[in-house]
Protein backbone atom coordinates (compact mmCIF):
# COMPACT_ATOMS: atom_id res chain seq x y z
CA UNK A 1 0.00 0.00 0.00
CA UNK A 2 1.39 3.39 -0.96
CA UNK A 3 1.80 6.10 1.61
CA UNK A 4 -0.31 9.20 1.26
CA UNK A 5 1.72 12.42 1.20
CA UNK A 6 1.51 14.19 4.53
CA UNK A 7 0.12 17.40 3.03
CA UNK A 8 -2.78 15.58 1.41
CA UNK A 9 -3.28 13.36 4.46
CA UNK A 10 -3.73 16.40 6.70
CA UNK A 11 -5.87 18.20 4.14
CA UNK A 12 -8.46 15.56 3.34
CA UNK A 13 -10.66 13.26 5.34
CA UNK A 14 -10.59 9.59 4.53
CA UNK A 15 -13.86 9.52 2.59
CA UNK A 16 -12.68 12.28 0.19
CA UNK A 17 -9.43 10.54 -0.77
CA UNK A 18 -9.98 9.69 -4.39
CA UNK A 19 -7.66 9.82 -7.36
CA UNK A 20 -9.50 12.76 -8.92
CA UNK A 21 -9.22 14.79 -5.71
CA UNK A 22 -5.49 14.04 -5.58
CA UNK A 23 -5.08 15.16 -9.17
CA UNK A 24 -7.02 18.34 -8.53
CA UNK A 25 -4.94 19.16 -5.45
CA UNK A 26 -1.66 18.52 -7.29
CA UNK A 27 -2.82 20.78 -10.12
CA UNK A 28 -3.91 23.51 -7.69
CA UNK A 29 -0.74 23.44 -5.58
CA UNK A 30 1.52 23.29 -8.64
CA UNK A 31 -0.28 26.26 -10.18
CA UNK A 32 0.00 28.28 -6.97
CA UNK A 33 3.69 27.41 -6.58
CA UNK A 34 4.57 28.47 -10.13
CA UNK A 35 2.44 31.61 -9.92
CA UNK A 36 4.25 32.60 -6.72
CA UNK A 37 7.60 31.76 -8.29
CA UNK A 38 6.98 33.96 -11.32
CA UNK A 39 5.55 36.77 -9.21
CA UNK A 40 8.75 36.78 -7.18
CA UNK A 41 10.64 38.06 -10.23
CA UNK A 42 8.86 41.40 -10.11
CA UNK A 43 9.62 43.00 -6.71
CA UNK A 44 12.74 44.87 -7.79
CA UNK A 45 10.99 46.31 -10.84
CA UNK A 46 8.18 47.50 -8.60
CA UNK A 47 10.41 49.29 -6.09
CA UNK A 48 12.56 51.09 -8.67
CA UNK A 49 10.40 54.19 -8.48
CA UNK A 50 10.92 54.33 -4.71
CA UNK A 51 14.69 53.87 -4.92
CA UNK A 52 15.35 56.89 -7.14
CA UNK A 53 14.13 60.47 -7.07
CA UNK A 54 11.70 61.44 -9.77
CA UNK A 55 12.94 65.04 -9.75
CA UNK A 56 16.53 65.15 -11.05
CA UNK A 57 16.55 68.92 -11.43
CA UNK A 58 17.36 69.30 -7.75
CA UNK A 59 20.49 71.47 -7.78
CA UNK A 60 21.08 71.37 -4.05
CA UNK A 61 22.62 68.43 -2.27
CA UNK A 62 19.45 67.91 -0.27
CA UNK A 63 18.84 64.25 -1.10
CA UNK A 64 15.85 63.55 1.06
CA UNK A 65 14.14 61.35 -1.49
CA UNK A 66 15.14 57.97 -2.85
CA UNK A 67 17.58 55.44 -1.45
CA UNK A 68 21.29 56.02 -1.49
CA UNK A 69 23.15 55.35 -3.91
CA UNK A 70 20.12 55.56 -6.23
CA UNK A 71 19.14 59.10 -5.27
CA UNK A 72 21.98 60.76 -7.21
CA UNK A 73 21.81 62.18 -10.73
CA UNK A 74 22.98 58.89 -12.28
CA UNK A 75 20.20 56.81 -10.72
CA UNK A 76 18.87 55.57 -14.08
CA UNK A 77 22.35 54.31 -14.94
CA UNK A 78 22.69 52.45 -11.65
CA UNK A 79 19.23 50.91 -11.93
CA UNK A 80 20.03 49.91 -15.51
CA UNK A 81 23.24 48.31 -14.25
CA UNK A 82 21.22 46.23 -11.79
CA UNK A 83 18.79 45.16 -14.51
CA UNK A 84 21.69 44.23 -16.78
CA UNK A 85 23.36 42.22 -14.02
CA UNK A 86 20.13 40.26 -13.50
CA UNK A 87 19.49 39.66 -17.20
CA UNK A 88 23.07 38.66 -18.08
CA UNK A 89 23.20 36.24 -15.15
CA UNK A 90 19.82 34.86 -16.18
CA UNK A 91 20.85 34.41 -19.83
CA UNK A 92 24.26 32.94 -19.00
CA UNK A 93 22.78 30.62 -16.39
CA UNK A 94 20.09 29.30 -18.73
CA UNK A 95 22.76 27.60 -20.79
CA UNK A 96 24.18 25.66 -17.84
CA UNK A 97 20.94 25.04 -15.98
CA UNK A 98 19.64 23.00 -18.90
CA UNK A 99 22.55 20.58 -18.56
CA UNK A 100 22.15 20.46 -14.80
CA UNK A 101 18.38 19.93 -14.91
CA UNK A 102 18.79 16.94 -17.23
CA UNK A 103 21.15 15.23 -14.80
CA UNK A 104 19.36 15.71 -11.49
CA UNK A 105 15.92 15.19 -10.02
CA UNK A 106 13.76 17.91 -11.54
CA UNK A 107 11.55 18.26 -8.45
CA UNK A 108 14.56 19.05 -6.27
CA UNK A 109 16.02 21.36 -8.92
CA UNK A 110 12.83 23.43 -9.19
CA UNK A 111 12.20 23.42 -5.45
CA UNK A 112 15.71 24.69 -4.71
CA UNK A 113 15.35 27.38 -7.39
CA UNK A 114 12.07 28.54 -5.87
CA UNK A 115 13.51 28.51 -2.36
CA UNK A 116 16.63 30.49 -3.26
CA UNK A 117 14.61 32.94 -5.35
CA UNK A 118 12.39 33.66 -2.36
CA UNK A 119 15.38 34.06 -0.05
CA UNK A 120 17.03 36.53 -2.43
CA UNK A 121 13.84 38.59 -2.66
CA UNK A 122 13.80 38.60 1.12
CA UNK A 123 17.43 39.80 1.10
CA UNK A 124 16.46 42.80 -1.03
CA UNK A 125 13.87 43.69 1.60
CA UNK A 126 16.45 43.31 4.35
CA UNK A 127 18.46 46.15 2.85
CA UNK A 128 15.87 48.55 4.22
CA UNK A 129 15.85 47.12 7.74
CA UNK A 130 19.64 46.85 8.00
CA UNK A 131 20.15 50.20 6.23
CA UNK A 132 22.35 48.75 3.46
CA UNK A 133 23.33 51.35 0.86
CA UNK A 134 26.01 49.41 -1.00
CA UNK A 135 25.67 49.14 -4.76
CA UNK A 136 27.79 45.98 -4.62
CA UNK A 137 25.22 44.32 -2.35
CA UNK A 138 22.43 45.02 -4.82
CA UNK A 139 24.51 43.83 -7.79
CA UNK A 140 25.40 40.55 -6.04
CA UNK A 141 21.76 39.97 -5.09
CA UNK A 142 20.64 40.65 -8.66
CA UNK A 143 23.26 38.27 -10.12
CA UNK A 144 22.31 35.51 -7.69
CA UNK A 145 18.64 36.17 -8.36
CA UNK A 146 19.25 35.84 -12.09
CA UNK A 147 20.98 32.52 -11.51
CA UNK A 148 18.10 31.22 -9.37
CA UNK A 149 15.32 32.35 -11.70
CA UNK A 150 16.48 30.08 -14.49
Amino acid sequence: MSRIPIGIHCFLRKRFRTLNIYRLLVLLFTYLAYASYHLSRRPFSIVKSVLSCNNHTNTTNDNNCGWKPFNENDSETLLGLLDSAFLFAYAFGMFFSGFLAERCNLRYFLAMGMLFSGLLNWAIGLSYYYNIHSLGFFIIIQILSGKCNE
